[in-house]
């Protein structure tokens, strides 16, 4: 019975020492310190959990950071994100470069067709207008006064042509827009991958 009972506190004093873990960290003096505890103040400061037995590294608990460096952090997680989820549409909608420059010519053709269908309403007001201003001139020159609905059919199409223009103005910025979308389509394709943007803290 002495034995056993031996035997059972010898096995469990194994069991206690090999549970027992250390804390590994620098102080403030820059010295390095193994511990069975480690002071409150120094948690921040990050610290390595290992195993007293075999000086295995069971954990490593990194040092917390300011909010400068946290705010880094966060801005770099957010432009690798950006740039993955980039790499994920770029990927999910090309499978080869030569994919991306037919995109493209096709979205400027596209483009190019309103610009002409616009560019062709704007003669059609403009003949018409003419032909307006022809019979508000002929009334002035026989003494006769602009009917209202004369005066509201040349603002009309005055507007509807600056509304055109300034459409077609936008559609030749948007080709613009859609040589750059594609080109920076074509630079993601071909680069295949985003930074770690990992900062050294």
């Amino acid at each position: 019975m002495v034995l056993v009972i031996c035997l059972l506190l010898f096995q469990t004093a194994r069991v206690e020492a090999a549970d027992v873990r250390l804390y590994r960290y620098v102080n403030a003096d820059g010295s390095l310190v193994i511990s069975h505890t480690i002071p409150a103040h120094e948690v921040a400061g990050g610290y390595d959990i290992i195993d007293a037995a075999s000086g295995r590294l069971l954990e490593r608990v990194p040092a917390q950071l300011t909010p400068e460096q946290l705010a880094i952090k966060q801005a770099n997680d957010r432009e690798r994100q950006a740039c993955l989820d980039d790499l994920d549409r770029v990927h999910s909608l090309y499978s080869h470069e030569k994919e991306i420059d037919r995109a493209l010519k096709e979205a400027l053709a596209s483009i190019d067709s309103r610009i002409k269908n616009a560019e062709a309403n704007v003669t059609q007001l403009r003949s018409e207008q003419k032909t307006l201003e022809r019979e508000a001139a002929q009334l002035e020159r026989t003494g006769g006064v602009l009917s209202e609905i004369l005066v509201n059919n040349l603002e009309r199409t005055q507007i509807q042509m600056d509304t055109l223009e300034g459409e077609i103005a936008q559609r030749h910025r948007d080709k613009v827009g859609a040589r750059e979308r594609f080109s920076e389509d074509r630079e993601i394709y071909l680069n295949g991958h985003c930074p770690d943007m990992v900062a050294n803290f």
